[in-house]
């Protein structure tokens, strides 16, 4: 399939259509082009929590934790999810937001549990740290919920 000229037809697509196209297209490691069919299914569902998130770790991973932490701000707001609430929380870290980092931590764990959050939130902080980047803060978050046994 030729996502890119799906991409140029785009009033021949939903906004639905547009957040399946991001998804397969960051799927095939083409992040570019999946940010541009987010974009475009927000412009068509301005209230997506599954585009906003999808774009919001796409930004992320871009290096724009700024836009990324808009985005994933706009997806717990949409509708709290675990994936939604603990990417933002990382979000604000790697954006240098320590209070509001350790707030959505505390608040993502309150609503999750420390175990369910584990398969999502462990990863992230541990990937900082092995970065040196932000790492007393990742560290204090790391050692209060999931200290290394």
């Amino acid at each position: 399939v030729a996502y890119g000229s799906l991409l140029g037809d785009r009033h021949q697509l939903s906004a639905a259509q547009f957040r399946r196209l991001g998804i397969r297209l960051h799927k095939a490691h083409d992040r570019v082009q999946a940010i541009l069919a987010f974009r475009e299914a927000l412009a068509g569902d301005p209230t997506s929590e599954e585009a906003h998130r999808n774009l919001g770790w796409l930004l992320l991973l871009e290096g724009n934790s700024h836009d990324a932490v808009q985005h994933l701000r706009r997806a717990v707001d949409a509708e709290v999810t675990i994936d939604g609430a603990f990417l933002l929380a990382f979000a604000y870290l790697v954006d240098g937001q320590q209070d509001a980092a350790v707030a959505a931590y505390a608040q993502a764990i309150d609503a999750f549990g420390v175990e369910a959050a584990r398969r999502v939130a462990v990863g992230n902080l541990d990937w900082l740290l092995s970065r040196g980047v932000h790492t007393q803060q990742a560290q204090a978050i790391r050692d209060r919920y999931w200290p290394r046994e």
